[in-house]
């Protein structure tokens, strides 16, 4: 195994005190992984963080092997996270808001000018609050299903 060493004492000259990792992968031509970099550091030779190398110490031994270190409670934590399922929106487009505010006896004409999300918002803002003040809301367009405030909530 090539020690960093030679690097190291290039790099670790005058008042410098601290160098980026990925300076020391362009000194020493190779990617360096994270458990060197930690062998190093249990080691003694310098201090490690991911993105800085310090405290560089000269008469360290540098460690004979590299072993795999064990992984942090958030760092296996952040491995173990399941995916989470991409929720499948529904389109809600012009077409769609247009029936259900006519079907509710909204008038829309003042918001002709926005586009289509925004449409679909008002509208749905506008039968949200219809449905607060207890007034019957029909939300499937072309269906006679209406539902009430007391409805919803049970």
């Amino acid at each position: 195994m090539d020690t960093l060493i030679p690097a190291l004492n290039k790099l670790f000259v005058g008042r410098i005190e601290q160098v980026r990792p990925s300076d020391l992968e362009i000194a020493v031509k190779r990617k360096i992984s994270d458990d060197e970099h930690w062998a190093y550091h249990n080691a003694g030779v310098y201090k490690f963080n991911y993105s800085m190398i310090y405290s560089y110490n000269r008469k360290a031994v540098p460690p004979d092997t590299i072993t795999a270190r064990e992984l942090t409670d958030l760092e296996q934590r952040a491995k173990i996270k399941p995916q989470r399922a991409k929720k499948s929106r529904p389109v809600v487009g012009r077409e769609k808001a247009t029936a259900l505010a006519a079907q509710n006896g909204i008038d829309i004409a003042k918001y002709a000018h926005l586009d289509n999300g925004r449409l679909a918002m008002t509208v749905n803002n506008l039968l949200r609050g219809r449905e607060k003040k207890g007034l019957p809301v029909t939300w499937l367009p072309n269906e006679g299903s209406q539902r009430s405030i007391k409805e919803s909530h049970d």
